[in-house]
């Protein structure tokens, strides 16, 4: 027979999928579908060892069983914990993997429930329909998001040419250059103000053209041929603004040959982040 700290513990892990899916940031369809199947099992089986304290007849369950049903809540806490929070660069390589990790591991917990002699029946037609709907809906969103990130990987491409026209030259377009540097009286505080530090310098939440932005101070640049290499180079980043999916770069300004970087303010705290949200 089962002990009841196997048991308990059966009934924290259903609590841990639970909580998890709930507060999925990603997949939470899919999340969703397999922590109805868990707390359904689990609700049932509580059940049991109710009854059971009051007769224990009324339950018969190997300790084997019991012990493989616990080691697959594991699998699945595991799994659900991982899917929730992938981003969704990282979806677009774990898409079949995610399949078929879904597939199997419900397999495994149909037949799992069969073992455990409850009289939980395997899932029926519809509620096969209902999980693959569940994963197609997930798989849905993931096409839709490679949708957009290719027509930005095209708009990218069609700058190519001019690109590596300018980095050739190491001299930026005439229009670009024109709109490099940034008067910085025009970059002023905003409340509430913001800093993140990140590996080199500090990035600061500015005001720009009525627009929040990021100014990223460089330091002291104390020659002309340095500073007119730094607004070559920026007038690349700038032109690559044009595309999806890239950080937009503004400028520079140059306060007594203090240099900042003037660019676009990402809320998330960082590219990744951002990226990571554009599907949804």
């Amino acid at each position: 027979m089962v002990d009841f700290g196997l048991f308990a513990g059966a009934i924290q892990l259903a609590t841990i999928i639970n909580e998890i899916a709930r507060a999925a940031q990603a997949n939470k369809v899919s999340c969703m579908a397999m922590n109805h199947r868990i707390q359904t099992a689990n609700e049932i089986i509580k059940v049991a060892f109710e009854q059971h304290k009051v007769n224990p007849k009324s339950l018969v369950i190997s300790e084997s069983a019991f012990k493989t049903y616990f080691q697959l809540l594991e699998r699945m806490r595991d799994f659900v914990a991982e899917i929730s929070k992938r981003k969704t660069f990282s979806k677009l390589f774990y898409a079949l993997r995610f399949r078929d990790e879904f597939d199997a591991l419900l397999r495994d917990f149909d037949s799992c429930v069969l073992d455990l002699n409850l009289g939980i029946a395997l899932r029926t037609q519809s509620q096969l329909e209902k999980d693959r709907s569940a994963l197609e809906e997930d798989m849905t969103e993931l096409r839709t998001f490679r949708k957009e990130l290719q027509s930005g990987i095209d708009c990218l491409g069609g700058q190519l040419m001019g690109i590596r026209q300018m980095i050739a030259t190491n001299r930026p377009m005439d229009d670009i250059l024109a709109l490099v540097e940034i008067d910085y009286k025009q970059i002023t505080d905003i409340t509430p103000g913001e800093t993140r530090h990140g590996r080199t310098f500090p990035v600061h939440k500015k005001a720009w053209l009525a627009q929040e932005v990021a100014e990223k101070p460089l330091g002291f640049f104390g020659s002309q041929d340095m500073l007119d290499m730094l607004k070559n180079e920026i007038a690349i980043l700038k032109k690559l603004d044009r595309c999806n999916y890239i950080t937009k770069f503004m400028g520079i300004t140059n306060r007594n040959n203090n240099i900042s970087i003037i660019m676009e303010w990402l809320p998330g705290g960082d590219l990744a982040t951002a990226l990571a949200s554009v599907s949804y």
